[in-house]
């Protein structure tokens, strides 16, 4: 489990110089951009957390593990780390780290607000502090993208974007960024890097399937590189491709369609970093990543199993051991209940006191799980969705996020464009996006089923950051229930309700429900208690209550269904007789009875301001 200390432990712990007044003079740099951002007054606990936590970043002292930084959503994280490096640059001409944003329109902000003399203001110094790897698209050419790793040397701060970070993790090569030269000439002094500051989690883990035709790719270009290659590395060729031909053969032999654990064949076995700087240069990302995979897959085997003919393995690259040669500080309000952290190593460093979500409520339909094979399969459910969702809506003032797959946006806008025209509803897909203030103004969200990644994804996940720490095979079967699909093993099981609870939580968190008093309703549907507990667990104070539909979402409708929504057609005034129902909706006059005289009835109509008269149902 995750280290669960406070930034306040650790300062303390390793204080090495560090004075207490610059920790102060850096919070009240915070401070006060905080409040040019239109942030509301700050707690006494806000800045004390931010003071111990800006005094362990100026330590000096060596971290033995990545620190996640788990300060709540809208807490000024961000803004801790700009108004930080900003202030570092100028005060010690010797500090330099190392940045990692998830967008690039974040990463060009963020330099611009380093470099400039007074922020909002035209660029003034000569020499900027910061730079940015820009990707390679078509906006740049390759020599110039080549030409930036050589140029960021030259730069107190050097920041990527997460995509970024991670391909130059594959390739073994975080070493060239670790130290930078003070000034600009050739011989001038090289100075150390020495902190690794990510803002918003990375992938820790890189997934990957592997087919059979894969291998043969890879074989055939490790044996194209040789013929480029000098001694050693011919020697190093020789030895991979005897690795991966012993691995194709237990592959070919797998015929069942359930997944297998393939042995791992070298356990000590590392590509040389020579060797991967020459694949890089004659093959793409791609073959890289398969390249990586293939090693890992030799090390520590791997699952397999056969879809549609298809022999596939699967499996989970970790990628955070890189970091720890580095002072690593991970920004990531979600990083109390994220699995990829339940682990030894990490610390976890948040405030002594979380946030009152008093004003939140969860508003939980037990009913449906709205899962994707669910949707798919009924040709009535997003109508039936974009319903309840209007319902809900109307309950609430403001605009209301819709958040689902993606594959069912396009549908659900289609059926709610009158809604989205007005901008009283807004759509989105769950993503891994984080830290976005696009959602603030919203109180009003609906989650339309929740992110399950299916397949291998969680045993292969599990198994790199739990098994793989402990020593540990892990179970992939799996059994159908009506609650979804659940893994045999109780690490398996637990890290895919844990996973899918962070989804949730990342989508909440935009909400910025902390820094509001007014009402926040979010609605779910799962039947999922567990997972339900991660989800409310992260929000002290809020409160859950059971929520009904007014008419079936998916699945076959019963006669109790079409009851319901035949009633809930009635405008406030109206009234129908009990004969016209049973008439209309072609049932027996006993199956309403039955009906009307059920608890579900009375619980239904006392809901939608219904009631019964004799023989006439009136609304209103």
């Amino acid at each position: 489990m995750t280290n669960i200390i406070p930034a306040k432990t650790i300062y303390t712990q390793q204080n090495h110089g560090v004075t207490i007044t610059q920790a102060n003079l850096l919070t009240a740099d915070w401070e006060h951009e905080m409040l040019q951002r239109g942030s509301a007054s700050l707690s006494y606990e806000d800045i004390m957390f931010t003071q111990q936590t800006f005094g362990t970043w100026l330590n000096p002292a060596v971290l033995d593990r990545p620190a996640i930084v788990a300060a709540p959503p809208g807490f000024g994280k961000s803004t801790m780390l700009a108004t930080f490096l900003r202030s570092m640059v100028r005060a010690d001409p010797k500090f330099g780290a190392i940045v990692i944003k998830e967008r690039v329109a974040d990463l060009i902000e963020l330099a611009k607000f380093i470099n400039e003399e007074t922020p909002g203001e035209p660029l003034t110094v000569i020499e900027p502090y910061a730079y940015y790897i820009r990707g390679n698209s078509d906006e740049i050419t390759r020599e110039d993208y080549e030409k930036q790793f050589t140029k960021q040397s030259q730069f107190n701060i050097v920041l990527m974007t997460t995509k970024q970070f991670e391909l130059q993790v594959l390739k073994d090569n975080l070493h060239t960024f670790s130290a930078f030269r003070e000034g600009r000439e050739h011989n001038a002094s090289k100075r150390p890097r020495r902190n690794l500051y990510i803002d918003e989690k990375p992938s820790l883990i890189v997934q990957y399937g592997i087919t059979s035709r894969n291998v043969n790719e890879i074989i055939e270009a490790l044996r194209y590189a040789n013929t480029y290659a000098n001694a050693s590395l011919k020697r190093a060729y020789a030895r991979i491709t005897k690795a991966i031909i012993k691995l194709r053969d237990q592959f070919e032999a797998i015929e069942g369609h359930n997944a297998e654990r393939l042995p791992a064949i070298d356990p000590s076995y590392i590509l040389p970093r020579e060797l991967l700087a020459q694949f890089v240069a004659l093959y793409d990302v791609s073959k890289l990543g398969q390249l990586r995979a293939i090693e890992h897959l030799i090390k520590f085997g791997g699952l397999a199993y056969v879809n549609k003919g298809v022999s596939v393995l699967q499996g989970a690259l970790k990628l955070h051991y890189d970091w720890t040669q580095y002072n690593t500080f991970v920004l990531d309000g979600s990083g109390r209940i994220d699995p990829d952290y339940h682990t030894d190593e990490f610390y976890l460093i948040e405030p002594p006191t979380r946030p009152d979500y008093s004003n939140v409520t969860f508003n939980v339909s037990s009913q449906f799980t709205l899962s994707k094979t669910a949707v798919r399969n009924d040709v009535t459910a997003l109508s039936n969705i974009a319903d309840e969702c209007r319902l809900i809506a109307a309950k609430h003032e403001g605009q209301t996020l819709i958040v689902t797959y993606r594959e069912f946006v396009d549908g659900l806008a289609r059926e709610l464009e009158d809604e989205l025209t007005a901008g009283k509803i807004r759509l989105k897909h769950f993503d891994g996006g984080r830290g976005s203030n696009d959602y603030i103004s919203f109180d009003t969200a609906i989650y339309i089923g929740n992110l399950n990644k299916g397949g291998l994804y969680y045993p292969a996940s599990a198994q790199a950051i739990i098994g793989d720490a402990k020593g540990l095979i892990l179970s992939p079967e799996s059994v159908n229930t009506k609650a979804g699909l659940i893994f045999k093993d109780a690490i398996v099981e637990s890290y895919k309700k844990l996973d899918m609870a962070v989804n949730l939580v990342q989508e909440t968190n935009r909400l910025r429900a902390n820094k509001k008093t007014a009402p926040v309703n979010l609605y779910v549907f799962t039947k999922d208690d567990e997972m339900l507990g991660h989800i409310t667990d992260s929000y002290p104070g809020c409160k859950t209550v059971e929520y009904k539909t007014g008419e079936k979402l998916t699945g076959k409708k019963t006669a109790a269904d079409n009851i319901k929504a035949l009633l809930l057609e009635l405008q406030p005034g109206d009234s129908i007789k009990q004969a016209e129902i049973y008439k209309r909706l072609e049932i027996a006059r006993n199956t309403l009875h039955i009906f009307m005289t059920s608890p579900e009835a009375t619980e239904f109509m006392a809901a939608n301001n219904i009631r019964k008269e004799k023989t006439r149902i009136f609304k209103g």
